[in-house]
């Protein structure tokens, strides 16, 4: 699902004019860039208040884009007549608080806009970027140029606002007024829930689990990430011991090592079952503890295979708890990916990737088939499907509105 743009401009009659083509040129033009179509942007010209309300309705917004002209009080937008329309911060943010999430991102480029940030905290949206001061044109179109290149190219929020900083600068146009970025406290886990909480993000190898996890902790605070990668690394030293020589190996090499160990005859997708089924035995003490603790975790890594051996150990009708699995639709970009991400590995430890890509591929697809079945024997809502080429924040948004779903079936228990 591609992330949404609301871009909205106002230039009443009476104020002095601004270059808001270019900034809607420019906007244009940097979602052009993003790869398989996973940015859209709508735009509103000569925006009432009434036109933003209608607007957000009608829409699922990622990210919200105001320009025009600012005052310590608010925006300035147009009436029926084409007047200035003075609208404070705080009803602004009121509203678009109503919309988080899947709403996570609004820029307000115009003077004076961050003048009350106790406002934009309150509103409880996870990014609000705003100017203390006076921003002049230039810095505006140019800060508004680096911002959604950065996003255009799948990088987060927070690195998009420096890039955008950095394009500022780069420009010469410093003095002319940056915009801040204000971090709203986001709603933790916890809140969503009321109690303890699971997200648990499966897939293949390359295809961003770590990374929504990463993102999706600092959006809500979970208490913990656990990688299954972690864990059976520690648990690598007794595999042998405890009878699962298969905790030993990569996931696409499992069927290989253990006929040259044992000599048993195994193919890919059975060897690695078979060692997701020895893993989640050992991972039912890292779920209990962290239930005594009624701790918030997201649980990350290949190894979480939706099978009956995960739904005993994890996923009982009691939990709550999502499971999400991550896949990359298109042969080349998961090969590309998997390229960047080997970048820092020693050579010996890298090279197996790709020489094993096939196999990674037909893990791809086993794990999506597996959660699919698991999807049509599990109960409300806890099992999500994401096809992961877009950017890290539409996944993260993807799995957001999951979670007020589940949020919503748990509070009727």
């Amino acid at each position: 699902m591609p992330e949404k743009v609301l871009a909205i401009f106002a230039q009443p009659h009476g104020v002095d004019p601004l270059r808001l083509g270019e900034e809607h040129r420019v906007i244009h033009e940097c979602l052009q860039q993003a790869r398989q179509h996973r940015m859209q942007v709508d735009v509103r010209h000569a925006a009432s208040i009434h036109d933003v309300r209608r607007a957000l309705l009608n829409g699922n917004w990622g990210i919200v884009h105001f320009s025009g002209h600012g005052t310590e009080h608010g925006l300035l937008l147009e009436d029926e007549n084409g007047e200035p329309q003075p609208v404070s911060t705080a009803a602004l943010m009121e509203l678009l608080a109503a919309y988080s999430p899947p709403l996570h991102t609004v820029v307000l480029h115009a003077c004076l806009t961050g003048a009350h940030p106790a406002g934009m905290a309150a509103a409880r949206i996870p990014y609000v970027i705003a100017n203390d001061g006076p921003i002049l044109d230039a810095a505006a179109i140019e800060f508004t140029r680096g911002f959604y290149d950065a996003l255009a190219a799948g990088r987060d929020v927070p690195f998009a606002y420096q890039e955008g900083c950095r394009t500022v600068r780069l420009m010469g146009l410093e003095d002319e007024g940056v915009p801040v970025l204000h971090r709203g406290p986001p709603p933790t886990a916890r809140e969503q829930t009321g109690e303890h909480f699971y997200v648990f993000i499966t897939g293949s190898n390359s295809v961003g689990k770590s990374t929504v996890a990463y993102a999706l902790t600092e959006r809500y605070h979970f208490n913990a990430i656990v990688s299954t990668d972690s864990l059976r690394a520690a648990l690598r030293p007794w595999a042998r011991e405890i009878g699962a020589p298969e905790l030993l190996y990569s996931s696409f090499e499992v069927s290989d090592r253990l006929r040259e160990l044992n000599g048993v005859q195994m193919g890919v997708e059975e060897a690695f079952e078979k060692q997701c089924i020895s893993f989640c035995r050992s991972f039912e003490a890292v779920i209990e503890h962290s239930r005594r603790k009624r701790a918030t975790a997201v649980f990350e890594g290949v190894n979480i295979l939706p099978t009956e051996a995960f739904r005993r150990v994890a996923f009982h009708e009691k939990s709550d708890l999502l499971l999400v699995t991550l896949y990359l639709a298109d042969r080349d970009q998961h090969y590309q990916r998997m390229l960047t991400r080997i970048t820092d590995m020693p050579g010996p430890e890298a090279d197996k990737y790709p020489r094993n890509f096939n196999r990674i591929r037909l893990l791809d697809d086993f794990v999506v088939r597996r959660t699919r079945e698991f999807e049509a024997t599990t109960r409300g809502g806890r099992v999500l499907v994401i096809e992961n080429s877009g950017t890290v924040t539409a996944a993260v948004d993807q799995i957001a509105r999951r979670l007020e779903e589940v949020r919503a079936l748990v509070a009727q228990r």
